[in-house]
């Protein structure tokens, strides 16, 4: 195999690689890059031809998507003031809930008038897949999220409620497509502010949004190395584990890719 680059792609929730070379007398590697990960400081253990040094990809493992643009799908959505919510002045007022970080949170208003609280978050793109959608925050009783798909068709995927408080909540599903828009929206029963909050109905309407997040694909993992010029590769070394599937490409330009 003639080669400059070589290139690991793998379908995974984390990887561990250790020990690559390209012969038996190894190869120079004038530089290695992961992606969609985070290179780090530590990507070159993936090729010091240590058997017991690790590198460790972290796309998706604990809910790392939710701070990748390139998974989550609804990443930075607020931020572009794209999100809108009852009895709120402007749309900046969303901005913390598609940020990637779990830790901040804004408020959605309850509307007197209608006896109802909702915010709408879209996807950027127009529509999308969905595979898993991530959410977190502090719900009165009677909140649902929902999805509303590009034929204007709707389905509820959770029902949220005070037992769900700060707590990460994931929704598994089964490849919903065309999906245009999310919205997170609690009632009182009968659609009435009474001016005082009892068991959820009336003024205990207000949410608090931490996190909304969207995934379209599964996650993946690919590993770049660059040899600097071109070499005959007779033997390759590659020990790892924690992914379902993989394949290894080699290139002599960089840019058109061979397995």
């Amino acid at each position: 195999m003639r080669a400059i680059f070589i290139l690991f792609s793998c379908l995974l929730l984390w990887t561990k690689l250790v020990s690559l070379s390209g012969a038996a007398i190894r190869l120079p590697i004038k530089s290695v890059v992961s992606w969609p990960s985070s290179s780090g400081t530590n990507v070159t253990m993936a090729v010091d031809s240590s058997l017991t040094s690790v590198w460790i990809s972290n796309p998706c493992k604990a809910g790392a998507w939710v701070l990748n643009p390139e998974f989550n799908i609804l990443y930075g959505v607020c931020t572009s003031q794209l999100c809108t919510s009852t009895c709120n002045s402007s749309a900046s007022s969303l901005m913390e809930v598609t940020d990637g970080k779990t830790t901040n949170s804004r408020n959605a208003w309850m509307n007197e008038g209608i006896g109802s609280t909702w915010a709408k978050i879209p996807v950027a793109t127009g529509s999308s897949m969905v595979k898993r959608v991530y959410i977190r925050g502090s719900w009165p009783w009677n909140t649902t999220l929902s999805i509303f798909r590009k034929d204007g068709s709707q389905k509820v995927i959770s029902n949220l409620n005070p037992l769900l408080n700060y707590q990460d909540v994931n929704i598994d599903l089964t490849n919903e497509a065309n999906v245009k828009s999310f919205s997170i929206q609690s009632n009182s029963r009968d659609g009435v502010m009474r001016g005082y909050c009892y068991a959820g109905i009336g003024d205990c309407k207000t949410m608090s949004i931490f996190e909304l997040a969207a995934r379209s694909k599964d996650c993946y993992e690919q590993l770049t190395l660059d040899l600097g010029s071109v070499n005959y590769i007779n033997r390759l070394l590659f020990q790892s584990s924690g992914f379902v599937g993989g394949s290894i490409y080699s290139s002599i330009d960089g840019q058109n890719f061979f397995n």
